[in-house]
Parts: structure tokens; C-alpha cells; sequence
């Protein structure tokens, strides 16, 4: 059996909830706070790991429908995770 490296990176592109020193939904209007996450993923990604996104939606911050979108496809089309996996607190979240 072969082992592959897994790592479950928090990544959106508000940079909530992400090892980011912005800690705020959209605190900021640009994603250079969110470049070194990136760049880290690329790192795993040569070193042959797989990539699962988590924090998708800030922790459930993101309380508007088009923010989670907008989360959810920035991370999907990325092409950097090999998955991703998303919260909820209540169905009305996933509405």
C-alpha cells in the first residue's frame, strides 16, 4: 500500500479563519494577505501532497449567499486542492 500525504489547508479568498493575519470577513479589499497561503499550497502540491480546502465560508462567517459562492468557486477553480469540504450551522446555510 502506498501512503499519500494529505493536508487540510483553511483557504477562501477573504482570509477568514486561514493562518492569514487577517482574521475578519473581507477585511480586505485586495488578497495579498492570502498570497502566502497560496504560495504554501504550491509547496505542498510539488512536494507531491494532496490539498483538502477547508474554511471555505470563514468558519460561517460568510452569512451571504454570494460570498459562500464566490468562497467556494475561488477555492474549487484554484487548482490547488484536491478536494474540499465545507460546514454548516444550520440548513439555511447551504440555501
Amino acid at each position: 500500500m502506498d501512503w499519500v500525504d494529505v493536508n487540510l489547508v483553511p483557504i477562501n479568498p477573504q482570509g477568514a479563519h486561514i493562518h492569514t493575519s487577517v482574521e475578519t470577513w473581507n477585511a480586505a479589499s485586495d488578497m495579498s494577505h492570502l498570497l502566502p497561503v497560496l504560495k504554501q499550497i504550491q509547496v505542498m502540491r510539488r512536494n507531491g501532497h494532496s490539498v483538502i480546502g477547508m474554511k471555505l465560508i470563514g468558519n460561517g462567517d460568510s452569512t451571504k449567499p454570494e460570498d459562500r459562492e464566490k468562497s467556494m468557486r475561488f477555492t474549487l477553480q484554484s487548482g490547488l486542492v484536491d478536494a474540499a469540504v465545507t460546514g454548516f450551522k444550520s440548513t439555511a446555510d447551504i440555501a
